[in-house]
């Protein structure tokens, strides 16, 4: 009896040495509410954002990737479109680049920051939008990793 053996190479479309760990967090305002998406849908292209309390949710779920972009649990990106802000698919744009900077500021890569404009900042469902930077507590934001 003759035994055949097969050898079967299977090629990855990746290396795995790139796959690299993600923090996500939530952002919590100075007022203790957490920037989260408008709906229950997270995959929907230009969903709104507001704050709501911070509950562990998946549209308060954020991070960093390596290109400077603010994720979410679904992949979409934060992104300014004027002095709105919404969700879209990630694209590298400077629209989509953010930092905490040394102020706990949120600032864009056009050189705005997330703000809350109505200055109540413990208002349930209250909305956020991009403005010019400033020091008041509408911009302080804050990683809370989960």
């Amino acid at each position: 009896m003759m035994r055949i053996i097969l050898c079967l190479t299977i090629i990855l479309p990746w290396k795995i040495n790139e796959v690299q760990a993600v923090e996500n967090f939530h952002l919590r305002s100075a007022g203790g509410k957490c920037l989260a998406i408008k709906g229950k849908s997270l995959i929907i292209e230009d969903k709104s954002l507001n704050l709501w309390s911070c509950n562990h949710s998946n549209n308060q779920n954020w991070h960093f990737d390596a290109q400077q972009r603010l994720v979410n649990i679904a992949g979409k990106c934060l992104t300014a479109s004027g002095h709105d802000l919404t969700t879209r698919s990630c694209d590298g744009t400077k629209e989509q680049r953010w930092q905490l900077d040394n102020k706990d500021r949120l600032v864009n890569d056009n050189g705005k920051c997330l703000d809350i404009p109505d200055g109540d900042l413990r208002k349930k469902g209250g909305e956020v939008q991009l403005a010019a930077c400033n020091n008041s507590m509408n911009q302080r934001w804050f990683k809370d990793p989960l």
